[in-house]
């Protein structure tokens, strides 16, 4: 039987590479150009009772770069991609409104690399 520890270092891997899939697509995204970012903040592990696994619930902070503004959210190592592009596409969509707030022609035409501007996560 695998030890707690080595089944949450695999639960944080899969998490990880959720994240990191994400962000490197923004990054390389026309429009976006690492505009927006996810990062795990804090995470909890919750063993399974059998000891076969566990599950690992991470908070997750996005980020406009543009404007400062941040989300938290819940996801897992269970959670799909998909999930961790529909937080990110709803905090996109809804939460920043940037379709409506900055319109299709200044989104379009805004050239700013926002891989190069830095955001600290020290402190939330």
């Amino acid at each position: 039987m695998k030890s707690r520890r080595k089944m949450r270092k695999k639960a944080q891997h899969v998490i990880n590479k959720n994240i990191r899939l994400l962000n490197k697509g923004i990054e390389n995204d026309d429009l976006w150009r690492g505009r927006f970012i996810m990062r795990q903040i804090d995470a909890r592990w919750s063993p399974f009772d059998d000891g076969s696994g566990g599950q690992l619930f991470a908070t997750i902070m996005m980020v406009d770069k543009r404007t400062g503004q941040t989300k938290k959210v819940w996801l897992d190592n269970y959670d799909s991609p998909w999930n961790y592009f529909s937080a990110i596409n709803d905090f996109i969509v809804k939460d920043c409104a940037v379709w409506e707030k900055e319109g299709r022609d200044f989104l379009y035409n805004d050239n700013t690399d926002y891989t190069k501007v830095a955001w600290e996560f020290n402190g939330v």
